[in-house]
């Protein structure tokens, strides 16, 4: 028995029942078949949209201060970005590929610019980061419309979306974790783009939201498994967040994460509770 308009199925030669028929159609179908179904049937919850729709209502550009860190190590600033960045194990390399830069003067003076490219290497976004941890301001984003973070899928240009995705909160988390997207927070929705392509392209999801975030992540994954998908809670303790940790710790990690299931969600809130 299947009922496509309250997504609800029955077996009732095995005994089996569900509330959610993307169990059924990865079962027994491919990918086009999912993106079909998500289309059709699911459009009322899940609004697929395109990645760059926000972007072609909305352009962004970098500050005119901005300049590439690598062509400027050798100036104040310069030396001080990359005595912060080697701190968190970030080398020239990365300054390089993810075209890091600071400022001299402006509102992003004294600051790390962190830039975001869509798919097609466009520039959708950008955050700062002082380099001073006391400073004010410690970070900075320009202001985007309403929907528009949602929207954006944070330096898409170098995801695989046919490889796990790890989900983390911020710039510096995703560089030590592989095909990372950063949240800049603990909040996701079906209303985000980033969601909406994780389940159409039916790959696995990890969660390694800082370690004050458990409770969020807990409710992530439970909505990851309404959909039916593959996700694994990666626990960041006793570190505060994976930009605290080496590459290779953070591989470790992510080789204990443990699969969500309804038992472990319940399981740790009443832990939770009981502290």
């Amino acid at each position: 028995f299947i009922n496509i308009e309250t997504d609800l199925w029955h077996c009732f030669v095995c005994g089996k029942a569900g509330k959610n028929l993307l169990f059924i159609i990865k079962k027994v179908g491919n990918n086009a078949d999912i993106q079909n179904y998500l289309h059709n049937f699911k459009a009322k919850t899940v609004h697929l949209s395109s990645t760059d729709s926000a972007e072609k209502k909305f352009s962004i550009s970098l500050p005119i201060e901005y300049k590439p860190l690598i062509h400027n190590l050798d100036t104040l600033y310069g030396r001080r970005a990359l005595s912060y960045l080697t701190k968190r194990g970030i080398t020239e390399n990365e300054i390089l590929f993810y075209k890091i830069g600071i400022a001299f003067d402006g509102i992003c003076r004294d600051k790390i610019i962190l830039p975001s490219f869509n798919s097609n290497g466009e520039l959708n976004f950008y955050t700062t980061r002082a380099i001073v941890d006391d400073a004010y301001m410690k970070y900075w984003s320009p202001t985007v419309p309403d929907g528009y973070k949602a929207d954006c899928i944070f330096n898409e240009l170098y995801i695989d979306w046919s490889q796990p995705i790890v989900l983390v909160e911020g710039f510096f988390d995703a560089m030590k974790a592989k095909n990372a997207i950063p949240l800049f927070g603990s909040f996701l929705n079906e209303r985000y783009s980033v969601f909406q392509k994780i389940i159409r392209n039916n790959v696995p999801v990890y969660l390694a939201l800082d370690a004050d975030a458990n409770k969020k992540a807990y409710e992530i994954g439970d909505l990851f498994m309404s959909y039916d998908a593959d996700v694994y809670f990666v626990d960041v303790s006793p570190f505060k967040d994976i930009g605290e940790m080496t590459k290779e710790q953070f591989l470790k990690k992510m080789d204990d994460a443990v699969p969500f299931s309804k038992e472990f969600i319940f399981r740790n809130k009443l832990r939770m509770l009981c502290r």
